[in-house]
């Protein structure tokens, strides 16, 4: 009956159900350059300074160190919204905004026995999110396991707003985002970052949110997303990720583990022989060193065995440790082996590139289970088989570095194309796997936590954008969004496929890892900053923009990169631009040979004449070619 009702309404527009949508550094500051970037901007106590970041999400423990007020002054207008909730204070110079958005006025139905009617965080999610933006610097952090860690937010001196729309145990509504969106924006929000979304591959057309975000854009406000965790298949960026305005990021790795370092002794010895890191189950059992341990390989007298997913035919004195390869079957069955073989401890070696993967063993029986990663494992289990008589150390964790496990893709992080593949998406991508930060470990605590996921990925955008604009404050949200991907960090990027590292393309990292250095540093901006065409018939050509950011006179000089099968040119291909001066130029795609409904990923950079110190200006472009009828023409304009 309301529905009948709303929609004879000649002031309703378009009626979309109340749906639910879902929540989705200490290592990572440095993996984004931040660090280096904050010294453009007086260190890390200035970076950020006077930018606001709104955060919507679960809400905020004001009370967290992260987001002490102490050495902030409240700006002129401020504080706006929910500032004192049932005599807890939200509003305190770093937070200047607070607000929340719940059901009939109150707190959502499925969420009334965990929740509370203010913008308190009780999942612990978005104070997580909001520490990664714009958490305040240098704060001890200890998760619990004994290693504490020196954190900071990507933006540390940065302002922070808080819109909670998101609740424990009833998701995030509709109508609660979509005011939390038009809030931020009039409360005078610089970067919105949304750690949410709904289902994967969906028509951005149908999205309720496109409109507030295009809103919000045009009104300046970048407004970020996480890509979504719906991968490893195509199509599977979830909305308003999907909406072409939005800047949707992806998840990569870090270099850092909270890990057990493992010591191999050299023959009759107790000299160290080689040590590797490896990575403890999350039941963590291991509560004092084993040291000098004997050690044995599961598949020693039964070379079918070496995942231990059989007995091992007797028992062994001592207490030794046995290792394993991963695989075959559940973590809980090779832990039942091993207690049955009266093991001290289990190692297992992943059957998977890049880092250990974190793990439960889910067994009644537990002893200390540890993972190293496919590379590490192998070294330690060929030196443990050259010796006779092999004995090991189990250290207790400690932070655990290793260049082989960053830049590696998420497996859930969700992959374009888009579900309107018009859109290039994701846009870019930062890290997002355990990414330590802050928690309200229940209700009410002011602790730290690990956590991974786009949610983490995307609020190190909004920080690296906050900084972005403490420099350039009228760059427009396009230019941010042009600057981030122009800038972004293309190298050794990876993903896993058939249990191998192999590179990324667009359609899993974007435009690339984004780097907060060489985003501060652009010299050049695109009105479009990528493109993608689902239908490239024979020849497709983009009208874009190019804007000198500098304030000198350059030249400018385009270079491509294509495959086989695609000619891809540019017109004109030098410009001189004086400073603060744009020109328009073609880019022109010609299947000359390329297959059919198989998507190519190509780009063109412009680089400044004579200008070594200059960075580039990188445009990535995702291409289909389609078959077309003879003399058929498919001309795409760039929208802006």
């Amino acid at each position: 009956e309301k529905l009948a009702t709303l929609s004879t309404n000649t002031a309703v527009k378009t009626i979309y159900p109340d749906q639910t949508y879902q929540l989705q550094l200490d290592a990572s500051l440095d993996q984004i350059a931040a660090p280096a970037a904050w010294q453009q901007l007086g260190g890390s106590s200035q970076a950020g300074r006077g930018i606001k970041v709104a955060i919507i999400d679960t809400g905020i423990e004001p009370n967290h160190p992260f987001f002490n007020g102490t050495g902030y002054t409240m700006p002129s207008g401020y504080p706006k919204g929910d500032c004192v909730v049932g005599g807890t204070t939200f509003c305190n110079g770093k937070i200047i905004a607070a607000r929340w958005y719940g059901e009939n006025g109150g707190v959502p139905a499925a969420a009334i026995a965990q929740e509370v009617a203010s913008p308190l965080d009780r999942t612990g999610h978005g104070s997580h999110v909001a520490g990664i933006a714009v958490g305040n610097a240098g704060q001890l952090a200890d998760s619990g396991d004994g290693v504490p860690e020196t954190v900071s937010g990507t933006a540390p001196a940065a302002y922070l707003m808080v819109y909670k729309a998101c609740w424990n145990g009833a998701d995030c509504l509709t109508s609660g985002l979509l005011a939390a969106l038009d809030d931020a924006v009039a409360d005078g929000a610089d970067v919105v970052n949304n750690s949410w979304g709904g289902s994967p591959g969906d028509d951005p057309a149908n999205s309720p949110f496109r409109t507030a975000i295009e809103n919000a854009v045009l009104a300046g406000v970048p407004m970020i997303f996480s890509a979504g965790n719906e991968g490893d298949a195509a199509e599977t960026i979830t909305c308003p990720a999907c909406v072409a305005e939005t800047i949707a990021v992806a998840n990569l790795s870090t270099n850092r583990l909270h890990a057990s370092k493992i010591d191999l002794y050299q023959a009759g010895t107790t000299d160290i022989q080689t040590s590797r890191a490896a990575l403890p189950s999350e039941e963590a059992v291991l509560n004092a060193t084993i040291f000098n341990r004997g050690v044995i390989y599961a598949g020693a007298d039964n070379a079918n065995n070496g995942t231990l997913c059989a007995p091992m035919g007797g028992t062994f004195l001592g207490n030794p440790i046995i290792i394993a390869y991963r695989g075959g079957c559940s973590f809980a069955t090779k832990v039942d082996n091993a207690v049955a073989a009266q093991a001290g401890a289990l190692l297992l070696i992943n059957n998977r590139a890049g880092q250990p993967s974190r793990f439960s063993v889910g067994a009644s029986n537990q002893i200390p289970t540890l993972m190293f990663d496919q590379i590490d494992g192998q070294h330690m289990l060929d030196r443990i088989l050259a010796q006779s008589n092999p004995k090991l150390t189990i250290n207790l964790l400690s932070r655990q570095t290793n260049p082989a496990w960053d830049n590696i893709l998420a497996v859930s992080s969700s992959r374009g194309p888009n579900g309107d593949a018009n859109s290039f998406k994701p846009d870019l991508a930062a890290p997002g796997h355990t990414i330590l930060s802050a928690s309200t470990y229940g209700f009410g605590g002011t602790g730290w936590a690990f956590d991974s996921g786009t949610s983490m990925a995307a609020p190190h955008v909004a920080g690296v954008a906050a900084l972005l604009l403490q420099k350039h404050p009228a760059w427009s949200a396009a230019q941010i969004k042009s600057a981030l991907l122009g800038s972004a960090n293309r190298a050794d990027l990876f993903k896993l496929e058939n249990n191998s590292l192999q590179a990324t393309n667009f359609f899993d990292t974007g435009a690339g890892q984004v780097d907060a250095l060489q985003t501060l540093n652009t010299a050049a901006t695109f009105d479009s900053a990528a493109y993608s065409n689902p239908a490239c018939l024979l020849r497709c050509t983009w009208q874009n923009q190019l804007r000198n950011e500098t304030n000198q006179t350059l030249i400018w000089d385009a270079t491509v990169e294509t495959v086989n099968g695609l000619a891809l040119t540019v017109a004109p291909s030098s410009m001189t631009l004086a400073a603060g001066a744009s020109a328009n130029f073609a880019v022109n795609v010609e299947v000359v040979g390329a297959p059919f409904d198989e998507w190519r990923f190509v780009s063109v950079t412009w680089t400044a004449r004579n200008q070594a110190t200059l960075p580039s200006a990188f445009l990535p472009m995702t291409i289909l070619p389609r078959q077309a009828t003879e003399g058929a023409v498919f001309v795409k304009s760039a929208e802006t």
